[in-house]
């Protein structure tokens, strides 16, 4: 079964390949690769009695995650005595996904008090932190037990978040320059019985990017006797081990057929079952135009046996059916308000001959700009339940904002244009 020369196409050879395929599930697989523990720019202590900033340079360089040469036993107080402006602030040379704390292993030096976390990032507009920042959702946060954040000493405690679209660079310090990540508690953090603030011993930053070798993953799900070689075909088809951007997506419960198709759909790539059990990835579908000719005689026409008369030829142009569409408005995951859109798509993103935009009403589009000047405006919302984050839908983070996009676009390539046959 297949699409046009510009889709998905997928080539079988008896139906045994594809129930094999469809009776195996992939699970929660996430397709992303999480870098090891990465040693921050700065953590820099904001007192908002003073207005000074203190650069914690005892615990920047404790980078943990199996490095034994780590001495987490040197450590340092973090006074959060003013509840409406203490901060602490976290510096790295580039975005970062997960901001890893540790503090020291002992009661008296961890926090008793409650309070909630509210997180920030630098939006790169300038170097003042009390306009140039903007809030900043957690997917997850561990650093809080009970309500209580800071609280659990002797082991890594983590905040993880969707790498915000807008993250930019700045200086809040004036002194260290890089992205940025705010941390304002509700309420002074103070432990109750000894006295004393929490007291921090290693802090580390984590990044997640797309998976290169995006493919393997996926058929490690299948059953043992899929081979994962990536030889060439034997018609001589030049076969990929991976699509052409890598991924970034996380399944539930897909089958392997299906995270597969979907892969194909959303980079516009294509695949077939090879000799036995073997995948060949193909990636981009090349069009081309056949022109087949009967040899006339011996020595073809005019001489030349190449070359053959056309007698009669008729143009078909396929009109528009029924997907056709010049603009549509994807979604990934989510519901409502909270489903994941092109809102904040990087303009550098966006494919040449394409456009966005957003319409009051209908949410944020994506164009062909020349389809649209052909044909006009005709629309749909389409959907994409796959593209969501690695644990939670959130329509801020980048990576999932250009896996919708390349979705889009793959979807208009094959559904924005008319077809042309010669018989």
């Amino acid at each position: 079964m297949g699409d046009t020369a510009q889709g998905a196409t997928i080539t079988v050879s008896g139906m045994d390949l594809l129930t094999e395929l469809n009776d195996r599930i992939v699970g929660t697989l996430a397709l992303y690769t999480e870098s090891a523990d990465l040693t921050p720019t700065a953590v820099v202590h904001y007192d908002d009695g003073t207005t000074t900033y203190t650069e914690e340079t005892e615990f920047v360089d404790e980078v943990g995650g199996g490095d034994t040469s780590q001495d987490l036993t040197t450590y340092n107080e973090i006074p959060i005595t003013d509840a409406t402006g203490d901060r602490i602030f976290v510096c790295h040379s580039e975005p970062f996904d997960i901001l890893r704390f540790y503090l020291r292993n002992a009661a008296e030096a961890v926090n008793l008090t409650q309070a909630e976390l509210n997180y920030g990032y630098s939006t790169g507009a300038g170097d003042d932190w009390t306009t140039d920042s903007a809030e900043l959702e957690p997917v997850y946060d561990n650093t809080i037990s009970d309500g209580v954040p800071y609280a659990v000493g002797g082991e890594w405690i983590d905040v993880f978040w969707q790498r915000p679209a807008g993250w930019g660079s700045a200086s809040f310090d004036a002194v260290n320059t890089g992205y940025w990540v705010i941390i304002d508690p509700s309420a002074q953090l103070i432990n109750s019985t000894s006295g004393w603030a929490f007291q921090l011993a290693g802090t580390n930053v984590r990044t997640r990017t797309p998976i290169a070798l995006d493919l393997a993953p996926i058929l490690a799900y299948a059953p043992g006797t899929w081979p994962t070689t990536w030889d060439d075909s034997v018609d001589g088809a030049t076969v990929y081990n991976s699509t052409t951007n890598g991924s970034y997506i996380a399944w539930h419960g897909e089958t392997v057929l299906g995270a597969l198709v979907k892969i194909a759909r959303n980079t516009g790539e294509r695949f077939r079952i090879g000799t036995g059990r073997r995948l060949e990835w193909l990636r981009k579908v090349e069009t081309r135009s056949n022109v087949v000719l009967s040899q006339l005689g011996a020595t073809g026409i005019y001489g030349y046996a190449t070359t053959g008369e056309i007698q009669s030829i008729t143009e078909t142009t396929d009109t528009p059916n029924r997907e056709f569409r010049t603009r549509i408005y994807p979604y990934g995951a989510g519901n409502g308000l909270a489903r994941i859109t092109l809102q904040n798509v990087m303009t550098s993103d966006i494919p040449s001959g394409y456009s966005t935009g957003n319409v009051s009403g209908l949410g944020y589009y994506l164009q062909r700009d020349a389809a649209v000047t052909a044909y006009g405006v005709v629309d749909r919302e389409v959907q994409f339940k796959e593209i969501h984050g690695s644990e939670t839908a959130d329509f801020n983070s980048t990576q999932i904002i250009s896996a919708l996009l390349y979705a889009a676009h793959s979807w208009l390539e094959r559904n924005s244009y008319e077809h042309t046959f010669y018989d």
